[in-house]
């Protein structure tokens, strides 16, 4: 879960992912990177909305975030105040500085590869700042943003980077990709479907929305739609979904489900709907229990249950330690800070050490005035509340660079 209070200290009247009206001065411009909840604080109280309207500010975000937050959320107040950015275009905003005169700050938004409209910001001026909000990026893929280098095809200065560590420990060296996540769901769930034709698969993730392009992947590798029973709302502005999932009533007409079909306590899974639970295979993906995955280990584990047949698959929507190392020496930022700070202070501090080594590698020659790596610091906020579990985000896989559901612009006509 996001630890950042949204302060870019090299950019100060900006905000990122948090909307709180209590800091002095009022940020000016406020950036969303997606709508999962760790990423919305404040967003919907009623003060800051009032604010964000005597103050004329805005917040800028993807047209699929901002689709989102229209469909989902209760933001009618302030729906003039919500600006779309577009995904990998350099954009100018204009805002009045202390004085009232009109500056310029030039920002672009990259696909972050982390759930439908999540976007990293980069922002370029006196200094360049990286917010990457959630996101999983292959780190082989990062040649191909042109955002990170000149015109002469070298890499740009990045003074600093806010880093989403979500799995910045050395539990977690090593996630299965995206594709790898997708073909052992596939096979997991055609294997059970071909043993009966009354056999039919729950899918538990971790966040409300997020894999969604294993939803495509399923449709398209199994020829089944999936059934949604509250969310196709959501889904409406997304033409890639077409055909994909469905929220009709007549739930037998499905194999494959996901939503609120399962009540959960202490771990225990038990169907709503259906009173054969032989016929169910619950299958849960989740990443926080994969600790110490190695590319050689099976991404799947069978789980005992009580009530339903259960499988839990590796899916992480964040980026392994390893991962994370290889994104930062490919942009060699100046300076870190953490978006996502463990609570146990030990754990605080041995990410503090591995990020340490990781600078000192990086910049082993280059040293600053006082003969020492540049440093890093912890954002946190106090008093943070979190959501209910399918309100919160944990992350999805690789990202495609061009074309990718991740980024793609919603279908405006039906908004």
């Amino acid at each position: 879960m996001s630890t950042f209070d949204g302060v870019v200290q090299e950019i100060p009247f900006i905000s990122v992912d948090r909307f709180d009206v209590k800091r002095e001065p009022m940020p000016k411009i406020f950036f969303l990177t997606h709508c999962h909840t760790d990423h919305t604080k404040d967003i919907f109280d009623f003060t800051f909305q009032k604010k964000l309207i005597e103050n004329n500010a805005f917040v800028y975000a993807t047209s699929v975030t901002i689709a989102v937050l229209k469909k989902d959320y209760n933001l009618s107040y302030i729906f003039s105040q919500l600006k779309e950015i577009e995904v990998g275009k350099t954009t100018l905003i204009s805002y009045k500085d202390d004085d009232e005169n009109e500056q310029h700050l030039q920002v672009t938004a990259i696909t972050a590869g982390h759930c439908p409209g999540s976007v990293m910001f980069f922002f370029e001026g006196d200094q360049n700042v990286l917010c990457t909000g959630d996101f999983r990026i292959d780190p082989s893929e990062l040649h191909k943003f042109k955002v990170f280098h000149t015109s002469t095809d070298r890499k740009k200065t990045i003074d600093a980077i806010y880093l989403d560590s979500t799995f910045f420990s050395k539990k977690y060296p090593h996630f299965p990709s995206r594709k790898e996540t997708c073909d052992a769901l596939c096979k997991t769930i055609q294997d059970w479907l071909d043993q009966a034709p009354d056999r039919k698969v729950f899918l538990k993730f971790p966040a409300k929305y997020s894999a969604e392009y294993l939803f495509i992947a399923l449709a398209k590798n199994l020829k089944q739609i999936i059934h949604v029973p509250t969310s196709k709302r959501l889904y409406s502005f997304i033409p890639e979904m077409d055909d994909v999932v469905s929220s009709q009533n007549d739930i037998n007409n499905y194999r494959i489900h996901t939503g609120l079909y399962f009540n959960s306590k202490n771990s225990n899974y038990s169907c709503c709907y259906f009173n054969d639970k032989k016929s169910i295979l619950l299958i849960i993906l989740t990443a926080t229990i994969w600790e110490n995955f190695s590319s050689n280990k099976s991404s799947v584990k069978i789980c005992e249950n009580e009530n339903v047949e259960t499988i839990r698959i590796c899916l992480s929507f964040h980026p392994s330690y390893k991962e994370t190392i290889d994104f930062l020496k490919y942009l060699k930022p100046k300076r870190v800070e953490l978006c996502v700070v463990p609570e146990k202070e030990e754990d605080k501090e041995e990410m503090e050490q591995l990020l340490d080594t990781v600078l000192k590698e990086i910049w082993k020659d280059t040293t600053n005035k006082e003969g020492n790596v540049k440093r890093f610091k912890f954002k946190t906020y106090d008093s943070f509340e979190f959501k209910e579990e399918n309100d919160v985000c944990v992350n999805n896989g690789y990202t495609n660079v061009k074309k990718d559901l991740l980024s793609s612009p919603p279908r405006k006509k039906r908004m």
